[in-house]
Order: C-alpha cells, then sequence, then structure tokens
C-alpha cells in the first residue's frame, strides 16, 4: 500500500526546488555577463582594429573575425507613423499582429473573438512560498 502523500508537502517540495532554480539562474545570468562584457571588449578592439587598418575582416588560425551591419527600427511616435502609413500608403511599414490584451478587453465586454482571431486561454498551475 502507498503512504498517502501530503499536498503541503508537495507545494514544499516544489516551492523548494524554484528556489534553487531562481538561485542557479541568477549565479548564471551574473556570470554570463561578465563573459558577455568581456566579449564585447574583445569585439570592440577587433573593430576598431579593422577600422584603423582599413580591412573588413581578419583571418587568423584561430577563426575569422569580420564586419556586419546590423539595422534596428523602433517607434518614437506612434501617432505620426500610423498618419504617414495612412497618407502614403505604406501599410508594409507595419507588421501583422494582434493585441493579447486588447483581444482579452473585446471578450471581456461579451463579444466573440474578432474574425480572423484565435484566442486560448489556458489554466495552469502556480504555486507560491508561504509570506514570512
Amino acid at each position: 500500500m502507498e503512504p498517502q502523500i501530503k499536498v503541503g508537502k508537495v507545494i514544499e517540495k516544489y516551492v523548494a526546488l524554484r528556489q534553487e532554480k531562481e538561485g542557479i539562474e541568477r549565479e548564471t545570468k551574473t556570470k554570463v555577463a561578465v563573459i558577455r562584457e568581456n566579449m564585447n571588449k574583445l569585439e570592440s578592439w577587433l573593430l576598431a582594429a579593422m577600422d584603423a587598418e582599413g580591412l573588413q575582416q581578419f583571418k587568423s588560425e584561430a577563426g575569422t573575425a569580420y564586419k556586419t551591419t546590423i539595422d534596428h527600427a523602433g517607434v518614437a511616435d506612434w501617432e505620426e507613423l500610423i498618419e504617414f502609413v495612412k497618407a502614403n500608403e505604406a501599410w508594409t511599414l507595419l507588421e501583422k499582429r494582434v493585441s493579447k490584451q486588447a483581444v482579452k478587453g473585446y471578450l471581456d465586454m461579451g463579444h466573440e473573438p474578432p474574425p480572423g482571431v484565435n484566442y486560448v486561454t489556458k489554466i495552469v498551475v502556480n504555486i507560491r512560498k508561504p509570506s514570512e
């Protein structure tokens, strides 16, 4: 006959494991941040050296360092952007996605999901440690 498992013991074990995981994640995050900082310094040194020598890349027995261009676009003023998009029919400047919060608000008002929108609600178990 199996011993009866107590809910409190299961929750206690879960909380202990979560705390252990969080500690490992914090430690790992700190170690990775130091490594990332050192890597950034080395990348900066290599970029400056390539610029100084007018090169696009360095090749060595250890590997190749080369320049790439990374682009980033962010919205500084949504109203201004939307006016521009409308006035110029520049819809390709926008990406297609729906706001989860706006759809939930729409559903909360008693409506069905808007046409073309799939909305899924999932129930999961969360556990918190006792307050101290």
